[in-house]
C-alpha cells in the first residue's frame, strides 16, 4: 500500500521487535541503522515495513539509474 503522506527520507519500521531483521533490510538498501524505527504492530503480520521516501534514487538498488 501507500503511506498517507510523502516521506522525505526512507525509513524501515520494525513491526515485530526483531531489530536485527529491520537493520538487515536497511543495510541491503544502503541505509544506516539509524533509519530503523521501532513501531510494533502485530496486526500487520510482518516483521518490517518499508516507507520509501523521496530519497529513493539514492538507495542502493536505484543508485546510478536515471
Amino acid at each position: 500500500g501507500n503511506a498517507r503522506a510523502e516521506e522525505p527520507f526512507t525509513i524501515v519500521l520494525d513491526r515485530s521487535g526483531d531489530r536485527e531483521a529491520a537493520i538487515s533490510v536497511a543495510r541491503s538498501l544502503g541505509l544506516d541503522a539509524d533509519r530503523v524505527v521501532r513501531r510494533l504492530d502485530s496486526t500487520r503480520y510482518v516483521d518490517v515495513t518499508l516507507l520509501i521516501g523521496n530519497d529513493y534514487r539514492t538507495l542502493a538498488p536505484f543508485a546510478g539509474e536515471e
